[in-house]
């Protein structure tokens, strides 16, 4: 799987930078479905199955460099049973010092935003006004 970000340093609506992001997955145990068998303590844990890594390569117009390959992507937090401590334990640990005092990080993070879904893609319905909508719309 890859991924690009593409970066526009002079406005003109190309690329002048991408960093290209490729993923694989490595099963534990490839014979079974569950994601882990227990807690997920480390980066390592046999007990994660479905474990990611990922190279990251810039690409400009001199050519491509390689910055790094076989980084670990943290599990998903899952939550306290499977992922204990995931912060320190799992979080932390993904992020991965490259060449050029560059940092990189692909996992998932814990944000403040939030989006129904259902009430979006339902004529934009939003849930608090549902009902004065109904009416509003189609009377009767």
């Amino acid at each position: 799987m890859l991924y690009e970000i593409n970066i526009d340093n002079d406005g003109d609506g190309w690329p002048d930078i991408t960093y290209q992001f490729r993923f694989h997955t490595r099963l534990t145990t490839p014979n079974s479905f569950l994601y882990n068998t227990g807690p997920i303590k480390s980066l390592s844990d046999p007990t994660w199955n479905s474990k990611q890594f990922y190279s990251v390569t810039r690409a400009d117009r001199r050519g491509n460099q390689l910055l790094g390959r076989n980084l670990a992507c943290p599990p998903c937090n899952v939550g306290i049973l499977s992922t204990p401590n995931y912060e320190q334990n799992l979080g932390r640990k993904a992020v991965h010092q490259l060449a050029g005092g560059r940092k990189v990080f692909a996992g998932q993070r814990a944000e403040q935003f939030y989006v129904d879904l259902g009430s979006i893609f339902d004529l934009a319905n939003l849930r608090p006004f549902q009902e004065a909508n109904l009416s509003a719309r189609w009377p009767g």
